[in-house]
Formats: C-alpha cells, sequence, structure tokens
C-alpha cells in the first residue's frame, strides 16, 4: 500500500483524520503505508471510497478481467489485520471460468443465492490464505494457498478463518449444537472450543471467510546453468 498516503495527502487528511472516518487505530494506518500489514476488504472498499483510490492499488493486485490476482495472507490478526505472505510460490491467480465454478459451489452450500450467482463477478470478495495446520487433513491440505471467500454465515462441516480477542486466525471449521453453541473443531474432532452465538454477534469472533479450495504452491527449482 505504498500509493496510500499519497492519497491520504491528496484527500487532505492526516493519520489520525484518516483513523477515525475508518475506525481504526492510528498505528494500523501507519503499518498499511508502509507495507507491514493489510486492511480487511471491507475497510478497504472504505478506503477507496473516503480517497477515491483505486481499489486494485491497496493490495497492489488487478482485479480488472481475467486471471484474476488476489492477496493471499500468512496470518490474520485478531484485530483484522493482514500480514501478505512472502513465502516462495505463494501468487494466486484465479480465471474467471474457475470463479464461476467456486460460485457455483458455495450456491450449492447455500453460502450464496441462485440469484447472486448470475451477477457480475466480484473477486473483492476473494482472497488467499496460507494454511501450515495438520488438524484439517483431508479437508485442507497442510502448507498449502486456500482461496477464501467472505462471509459471515454459517454452514456445518466447512472450513472458516477464525480469529478471536485473544488469538490470531485458526482455521477451523463450525457446527452448531442443540445448546444453541457453535464449536470450534479439529479435524480429529477430539479438541474443541465453544461460543456462544451472541459472541460472534458482539464482534469476539470473526469470521473472515470460507476456504473453498486448496493448492499447493508451485515451486520453481532453481536451474545449475553454468
Amino acid at each position: 500500500m505504498n500509493n496510500l498516503k499519497e492519497y491520504r495527502l491528496r484527500a487532505n487528511l492526516n493519520q489520525l483524520q484518516l483513523a477515525e472516518k475508518l475506525r481504526v487505530s492510528q498505528s494500523c494506518i501507519s503499518r498499511w503505508e508502509h507495507g507491514r500489514t493489510y486492511p480487511e476488504v471491507t475497510t478497504a472498499k472504505r478506503i477507496s471510497k473516503y480517497l477515491n483510490m483505486p481499489f486494485d492499488l491497496i493490495f497492489g493486485a488487478s482485479f480488472k478481467g481475467g486471471p484474476f490476482s488476489l492477496p493471499v495472507y500468512e496470518s490474520i490478526q485478531s484485530d483484522g489485520q493482514k500480514i501478505i505472505c512472502t513465502r516462495e510460490g505463494c501468487i494466486l491467480q484465479v480465471t474467471e471460468e474457475e470463479m464461476r465454478i467456486l460460485l457455483t459451489r458455495l450456491e450449492q452450500l447455500e453460502v450464496i443465492s441462485p440469484s447472486e450467482k448470475d451477477t457480475p463477478l466480484d473477486p473483492e470478495m476473494f482472497f488467499g490464505y496460507y494454511c501450515t495446520t495438520n488438524n484439517l487433513i483431508p479437508l485442507v491440505t497442510p502448507n498449502s494457498v486456500n482461496i477464501v471467500f467472505q462471509t459471515t454465515k454459517v454452514c456445518p462441516g466447512c472450513i472458516y478463518l477464525i480469529s478471536t480477542d485473544e488469538f490470531g486466525c485458526t482455521p477451523a471449521r463450525l457446527v452448531e449444537d442443540g445448546s444453541g453453541l457453535i464449536a470450534i473443531l479439529n479435524h480429529s474432532m477430539s479438541q474443541y472450543q465453544k461460543y456462544s452465538v451472541s459472541d460472534m454477534r458482539e464482534g469476539t469472533i470473526r469470521i473472515h471467510g470460507i476456504i473453498v479450495q486448496s493448492r499447493v504452491p508451485q515451486i520453481h527449482p532453481k536451474s545449475d546453468k553454468i
């Protein structure tokens, strides 16, 4: 987000004023301008609105036409800050055809309505997440880049990115039991943690999205040319 400062100055705003508009801390603005972290997509949309800044400049990705280049994060902090992944091979490009297939899958899971399927693609609702956990095998491949669709709707059996006030982002399955609690489970189901639905509504839990596909990063070996 090296361009953020330029657009902020064009809007005649200092860091504190922009932070107040976005309802974030001034330190968030500073980290974004230095490229240390990235905002949530919803916050990025507000940045684009307030500063008249093209959305694709915020993440340094192109969303015009296809294939779409999606930002890939290696962690998501509890305050919603996303840290860009710098691992080799962590580049996520998705064609329009693949996006349509993913949207069809999401429609089948009732994450989106049939009417939304026929609307123009909105790549801003997707991002990449580099997952290292072994707990979700075979649902998520360890050390993989996952395509994540942002949603707040809970679908049993799906993998979500969850963050709480105490921890960073954790991939987990969400299920609802008879007591109305939402359990966050490992694949083995030997460990789980429960939260009330009110915790979600009050912001104790953030649902960053639903993982719809896993890809192992393509690492190209260095040639031994003399």
